[in-house]
């Protein structure tokens, strides 16, 4: 089962709003490192990516590092945007005024986003949408 945080901009609206991002580790953050996270507008984390992806290897080389070393480091850095990715990414909506307002579980994302779905209305009374009768 995956665990996923909701955020959404308030004052909360409609559900398909929402942002889920899983808890763990991101393989996607991990693979493609500095595009994920500005794809995600992680900007300060991509930043220091990138430019932690071009010194490493001269600082390394520089100071007389082997190449399996650097490469080591290079993998670690990438490592770190994996196991941290989603933290990050977490924080940067929570720092343009996202506010967390669930945390679901499901077997994948749809079933999460289901999950939540399914029980917006029971927790966001103001948002049903109401019916004329006449």
């Amino acid at each position: 089962m995956a665990i996923y945080t909701v955020y959404m901009q308030p004052p909360p609206k409609a559900p398909a709003d929402a942002v889920l991002v899983r808890e763990g580790f991101n393989w996607w953050a991990f693979l493609l490192g500095a595009l994920w996270l500005l794809a995600r507008g992680v900007w300060l984390w991509a930043v220091l990516y990138v430019v932690a992806g071009f010194t490493v290897p001269r600082i390394g080389a520089a100071i007389g590092l082997e190449d399996f070393t650097i490469f080591t480091l290079m993998a670690a850095m990438a490592f770190s945007a994996g196991l941290w990715g989603n933290d990050w990414y977490r924080s940067s909506l929570e720092r343009r005024g996202w506010r967390q307002i669930a945390i679901v579980q499901g077997e994948g994302r749809e079933a999460a986003e289901r999950r939540f779905f399914d029980r917006w209305p029971a927790r966001h009374p103001s948002s049903r949408q109401t019916v004329a009768t006449s």
